[in-house]
């Protein structure tokens, strides 16, 4: 049968259920699960819209809070920060809802903030939202309590297409309604555009003079690997990204692993999708935290 024939050649391999359009043409290319749980050829998902972002404060108690405890906002046009002392100006609220409609009041009649943050207190909730993208990010400090300090949106500029489902491996086989993956931690794969691997910076004598970020992606893409449309791999490249303001915001790309070897229209890739895979989970918590 199929896997028997397959073992001839490799004994590094595993079962993926299949989507119903993957065909014995597609053998050779990557494939993905893009979050359906079946093996498709790999696609970029499409750029994006530049996305507002929103927050949401909730308060147990506002004796958790001290004369420390600061609001931080951060965007591409202002870095500015205030604290208690500042919102209460010398009030003396009594309930969560007449805090949080302190810190409602210092948004919305204070400069920079009311310029491109609007802020609504229903009852014991205050949310903020941004007015147009400006690659807000909110974080708090000195809060007791952070159950309540939630990012709802994340703010994000216009992103590129990008390789954001997980990359399974290279389809060399199909079995009935499942696709026949490899599995091996070295694989070739079909390269879209070209490469030179400077393999002398392997080498661990290799210095590695770096005088600003140009330095360093010119190191990143001559090694790291990301998926490309219709299962197709290629070199990651500086404009691929569109980090504006805050990295964790706006990276949304998998890789596949290390160029080690390339030839023509192919590369052979050193697999690190787990590590992908690791580094994706750890990126999107990291845009829910709000704690300095």
């Amino acid at each position: 049968g199929v896997l028997k024939n397959i073992a001839r050649n490799t004994n590094n391999y595993f079962l993926f259920p299949k989507d119903a359009g993957v065909t014995s043409g597609d053998i050779g290319k990557l494939m993905m699960n893009d979050g359906s749980g079946t093996a498709k050829v790999y696609q970029l998902s499409p750029a994006t819209d530049p996305q507002k972002g929103k927050w949401v404060i909730t308060m147990e108690d506002i004796g958790d809070l001290s004369d420390e405890s600061e609001i931080y906002i951060d965007s591409v046009t202002f870095s500015q920060s205030f604290t208690r002392v500042d919102w209460r100006d010398g009030a003396t609220p009594t309930t969560v809802a007449e805090e949080l409609g302190l810190i409602k009041d210092y948004i919305d009649d204070n400069a920079p903030f009311n310029a491109n943050l609007t802020a609504t207190l229903v009852g014991d909730v205050l949310t903020i939202e941004e007015i147009a993208y400006d690659g807000t990010q909110i974080q708090f400090d000195h809060f007791e309590t952070n159950e309540g300090l939630y990012i709802d949106t994340v703010s994000r500029p216009a992103l590129p297409a990008a390789p954001t489902a997980f990359p399974l491996g290279k389809l060399i086989g199909i079995d009935g309604s499942n696709a026949i993956i490899s599995s091996n931690l070295v694989e070739t794969y079909t390269l879209e555009g070209s490469l030179t691997i400077p393999h002398d910076k392997l080498n661990f004598e290799t210095d590695l003079d770096f005088l600003g970020m140009e330095d360093l992606w010119e190191l990143i893409e001559g090694f790291l690997i990301v998926p490309d449309a219709d299962g197709k791999v290629k070199a990651v490249n500086a404009d691929d990204f569109n980090f504006d303001n805050y990295f964790f915001s706006t990276y949304r790309h998998h890789f596949l692993g290390i160029a080690i070897y390339t030839a023509s229209s192919s590369v052979t890739v050193y697999n690190l999708t787990g590590i992908s895979a690791l580094i994706s989970m750890y990126v999107r918590i990291q845009r829910k935290v709000t704690d300095i």
